[in-house]
């Protein structure tokens, strides 16, 4: 993230740095997918897109170096050795999930900021219609039309999360008030973002409807989602993606989200933008989306793979942070004041 004092922008340090990791990652995931039948190009393309949004993500939320460890994580994680149903097209679109997770986390940032992010919004806006796009069902996306409904439901209600936390904040008076253009952008592409990814969806899809309504797509992916049931968390669901075991990593998991919302509460009262309620949110949304898979579904489980690693990412740093803050002594002027203690009158 850039210093508060300047205006954020996109510098070739972190061009650069994005680059070596995803070359990085594209060594390591290539030595474990080459082996497969299909094509492993795209399923590579996949892994690596995804390894490079839960590095921002946990950079956002912690800072390089957690973010750093979650990709490594995510990197070497045994679900990529192993001979499951894992169609790269299918897995594309679920790692335009986590790129759109990783585009709000970015767009969270510039909300808090107190310099106008004017060079920036376009780029945000871009990549977020530009997910949402290429998720959508479609000629040149998936089938499934979960991904793109999942991806636009996190860029709305990511974005209207920002704005209204940003504008609390700002009734609080802090040292570092967020700036109220960015507050107005980030509430545009509340409405721009979606409608752009349809668009694009529409440019790529040669058989898109010519009526010139964007809403009939979006209500023909409704009527073709299953019905809800509990299906998708019966123990062969679990074991896809909560490496090594469900009884270990389901209750880790439950203390993770539990200290975000705890480090989120720190944060807001200490009139500070609460980024670990951007883990919270997020784990809210993608197990609300696991009730609309059915025991049949083979579809990827890489949002919930990537979720469970930013957790118990978060979970280790988190734990680490509260024990140097209970070992670091606070400045004078915030510790509590000492009771007086009344003065007896003493004669002689």
């Amino acid at each position: 993230m850039a210093e508060t004092e300047k205006s954020p922008k996109l510098t070739c340090g972190s061009l650069l740095l994005l680059g070596v990791l995803a070359a990085l990652v594209l060594v390591a995931v290539r030595q474990q997918v080459t082996g497969r039948e299909q094509d492993s190009w795209p399923l590579t393309a996949a892994v690596v897109l995804a390894v490079l949004s839960v590095f921002q993500i946990e950079r956002g939320v912690r800072n390089f170096f957690w973010g750093l460890i979650a990709a490594a994580f995510l990197t070497f994680h045994p679900s990529w050795r192993q001979p499951a149903n894992l169609a790269g097209a299918a897995v594309f679109a679920e790692s335009l999930v986590l790129a759109t997770l990783a585009s709000v986390s970015v767009a969270w940032y510039l909300t808090f900021h107190p310099r106008f992010a004017w060079r920036f919004w376009p780029v945000i806006a871009a990549v977020l219609a530009g997910c949402i796009g290429l998720a959508w069902p479609g000629e040149l996306g998936p089938k499934d039309p979960r991904p793109g409904l999942l991806a636009m439901i996190l860029t709305v209600s990511g974005l209207l999360i920002a704005v209204l936390l940003a504008r609390q904040l700002r009734r609080r008076s802090p040292a570092e008030s967020p700036s109220r253009l960015n507050v107005w952008t980030a509430g545009l592409l509340v409405v721009l973002a979606p409608a752009g990814g349809l668009l694009v969806n529409r440019f790529l899809d040669s058989r898109a409807d010519t009526s010139g309504n964007l809403l009939i797509p979006l209500r023909e992916a409704v009527r073709q989602l299953p019905a809800g049931s509990t299906s998708a968390f019966t123990r062969s669901q679990l074991d896809a993606w909560c490496w090594p075991h469900p009884w270990l990593v389901l209750p880790l998991l439950g203390f993770a989200l539990w200290r975000t919302v705890r480090r989120g509460w720190k944060q807001w009262t200490k009139s500070e933008p609460p980024y670990a309620w951007l883990l919270t949110w997020a784990s809210l949304v993608f197990v609300g989306a696991m009730f609309f898979r059915t025991v049949e579904d083979t579809s990827p489980l890489l949002v919930m793979i990537a979720l469970a690693v930013l957790l118990l990412v978060f979970l280790v740093g988190d734990l680490l942070r509260g024990t140097l803050e209970g070992l670091t002594l606070p400045p004078p002027e915030e510790r509590e004041p000492a009771r007086e203690q009344p003065v007896k009158n003493v004669t002689v």
